[in-house]
């Protein structure tokens, strides 16, 4: 289940061709079949009989798996041809376009690609209330890698399926409901349909499992899934213990976590890029470096906790595509790149902020004492003033060191250094993903019109309002007998 972007792109544009392909038809068939009634109501009518116009349910495409099954077909085929690997195509390769018959109007009353994937994430970010560690029902609250695994199913089926065919809350459900099982932390399906009556977005038993049969066909039927937060943890122990010789062979070694310094110049361990100084500030070395009363492999569980969370934020709350694009070793290992830069870059603004406010502090202060005693010092203060500001004690890692030393026997280290960077970019850029709800409400006012899963239940809604409102008016009684 990995894709390029390009491979998803091709995956969620076929599926929306297919269905807006099979509900014209049905469509066009109907309004045949209408047209040949009508006609021969017309012909009868003429006769003196009577002819009733009978009422066909609108069909539904069967769950389609072409984003698993081909991506295989065209994996194995690869591999038997030596070929290239950076001239290979897309292994799900761009769909046929539409009829040319389908003019723009026709277009228009139907979701766009784009529209599908909003609404899919606009669904999946109620699974973190919905199954996640925070569920509103106290009965539905699981650990996070069950929301985790709830979300990556709910985006594996809809790659090759439209939210015009399947109900995306019903299957949003059915995805959390089938992710307790999966993940070992069983929920019973009574509470999920209480947790949605929590969510006011009730789905009842019966559409649960029917659209849990749908989404295990649409995925076909490969159920397993993995998740980062493993990962992370091993990357954090790893980080704690892992060094490598110095190069330049004085028996020396190198760490790849130090503590983030208010000074300049380099703080590895065993060395140091600034000068020796005779006559060293309280508090600092001879190379210029703070000195420190903890160990730095002691402050990585900061990094740890906010890789974590950026990985939740991604996977779940913002439903991102990097779980559909990345391996969970590359995902854990990026998320914790982003999360030190993150860290390392809250600490220094915060130190600067604190060094302006004492800065003026101490002008504030000279100033006073400059009116008051033209001839007094200050420089003691002044002393205790800059020695105060400092910077917060956190972790510096040097990712691509460690990734060039660790991973050493591959044949090309930057590669991956350079793969862990793309991928905190895409972490960075989804984790800032913000919903549009004017968007929102647009498309699904348009998806009510295009629906077919919807629409025999809102008739026979809608009639049982009408014959209710008719008797209210004539003043009699309603008979519920």
């Amino acid at each position: 289940w990995l894709f390029t972007a390009e491979e998803l792109i091709n995956s969620r544009t076929r599926s929306n061709h297919e269905a807006i392909q099979y509900i014209e038809e049905q469509r066009r068939k109907a309004a045949a079949a209408a047209a040949e009634l009508d006609t021969k109501g017309d012909a009868d009518t003429t006769t003196g009989t009577a002819t009733a116009t009978p009422s066909t349910p609108p069909q539904i495409l069967a769950p389609q798996s072409f984003a698993k099954t081909e991506q295989q077909q065209s994996t194995t085929n690869n591999n038997n041809n030596n070929n290239d690997d950076n001239n290979l195509p897309p292994r799900i390769l761009p769909p046929s376009p539409l009829p040319s018959d389908y003019d723009e109007t026709t277009l228009n009353a139907y979701l766009s690609p784009a529209d599908e994937q909003a609404l899919i994430q606009f669904y999946a970010t109620k699974l973190p209330t919905l199954i996640g560690p925070e569920a509103q029902l106290n009965q539905c609250q699981r650990p996070s890698k069950v929301m985790s695994t709830a979300a990556l199913l709910l985006k594996r089926f809809y790659l090759s399926n439209s939210v015009m065919m399947y109900d995306p809350k019903a299957i949003m459900v059915a995805a959390a409901f089938l992710a307790s099982k999966l993940e070992d932390s069983n929920c019973n399906i009574k509470y999920i349909e209480d947790g949605t009556k929590a969510l006011q977005s009730h789905v009842a038993t019966h559409s649960i499992i029917n659209s849990e049969i749908a989404l295990i066909n649409g995925i076909n039927f490969d159920l397993l899934c993995f998740h980062p937060y493993s990962t992370i943890l091993a990357y954090t122990n790893d980080l704690r213990s892992f060094k490598s010789k110095n190069p330049n062979g004085d028996g020396t070694f190198r760490r790849y976590v130090t503590i983030l310094d208010d000074t300049e110049g380099t703080n590895d361990e065993g060395g140091g890029g600034g000068t020796a100084s005779a006559a060293a500030p309280p508090g600092v070395d001879g190379h210029g470096h703070r000195r420190h009363t903890v160990n730095a492999r002691d402050l990585l569980g900061p990094v740890f906790d906010a890789a974590r969370k950026l990985v939740e934020t991604v996977l779940c709350a913002k439903c991102g595509d990097v779980g559909l694009m990345a391996t969970p070793g590359q995902i854990g290992l990026a998320a914790m790149y982003v999360a030190n830069r993150r860290l390392m870059a809250a600490a220094k603004a915060k130190a600067a902020k604190v060094k302006e406010e004492a800065d003026k502090a101490k002008g504030k202060e000279e100033a006073d004492k400059d009116t008051e005693a033209p001839d007094g010092g200050g420089t003691g203060d002044s002393e205790a003033g800059s020695a105060s500001v400092k910077v917060e004690n956190v972790v510096q890692i040097d990712f691509e060191g460690y990734i060039q030393n660790r991973f050493q026997e591959k044949q090309d280290t930057a590669t991956i250094w350079m793969r862990v960077k793309e991928i905190g970019e895409i972490l960075e850029k989804e984790s800032g993903w913000e919903q549009d709800l004017v968007f929102l409400k647009g498309i699904n006012k348009k998806l009510k019109g295009c629906r077919v899963w919807g629409a025999v239940e809102g008739k026979k809604k809608k009639k049982k309002k009408v014959k209710k409102r008719k008797r209210v008016e004539e003043g009699g009684v309603i008979n519920t007998e």
